[in-house]
Formats: structure tokens, sequence, C-alpha cells
């Protein structure tokens, strides 16, 4: 790496000259077209670095909601009643979270008649 430091005149170089000298010389030998390409600036590479990991965040996010949702269906299903006062966004991700086991269920009901539809049948008295 080099490494240039407004209080020092010299570029840092680490870990070694020939290093950075080996590093640079590939680079160079790379068609202009790809090293432009792939070059970034500081600022850029935050930007990309900071909209990857909100993108992780939204996702971990929404995952938490849904996980969350589920573990008050449960509750509510153990008690056999809603108990607490739900806010309306409450109210529709636990919908949305009711209605995606619903389906869940569905198919596996429909995996099992399937399933019991190709099982081999035996008549008794045979």
């Amino acid at each position: 790496a080099i490494v240039f430091n407004p209080e020092i005149l010299e570029p840092q170089i680490w870990p070694s000259i020939e290093g950075v000298q080996s590093v640079l010389n590939q680079f160079m030998h790379v068609p202009e077209f790809d090293r432009d390409r792939k070059m970034l600036n500081h600022e850029s590479y935050l930007k990309e670095k900071i909209e990857k990991l909100s993108e992780k965040l939204t996702k971990k996010t929404k995952e938490n909601r849904k996980m969350e949702m589920t573990v008050q269906l449960y509750r509510f299903l153990e008690k056999g009643n809603i108990t607490e006062d739900l806010s309306v966004v409450d109210h529709d991700d636990l919908t949305y979270v009711i209605d995606e086991k619903m389906e869940e269920i569905n198919m596996k009901m429909m995996e099992m008649e399937i399933n019991d539809q190709r099982a081999p049948r035996f008549v008794n008295g045979s």
C-alpha cells in the first residue's frame, strides 16, 4: 500500500518497496479501460460500502420483524385470544405472517395428498 500523509513529504510504502512495485507493475499492465472501470476513490468506496450495509440492515430488520410477529402469533395461539392492543402496523404485519403460515400449511397439505395418492393400496382378503 502507498499511504500519502499530508504531514510527511514522502509517501509511506508498506510492506516493502519491491512488493508495491510488483503490484503497480501488474496494475499498469491491465488495459486502461479495465483499470478505470475497477478503480474507486475513497468516497465512491465508502458510498458503495454504506449502500451494501444499508441493504443488509434493511434485510435483517425485516427478518427480525417477521420473527417478532411469528412469536406474537404463537403467543396468541397459546392464550386463545389477543390480549394486547395492536397498532395498525402490528396488525398488518401479523396478518401478513398469518397469511404466509396458512400458505405453508396449504402447501404441506397438498404435498401430503399427492404422497397419499401415490402410496400403494392393499385390499384385505387378496
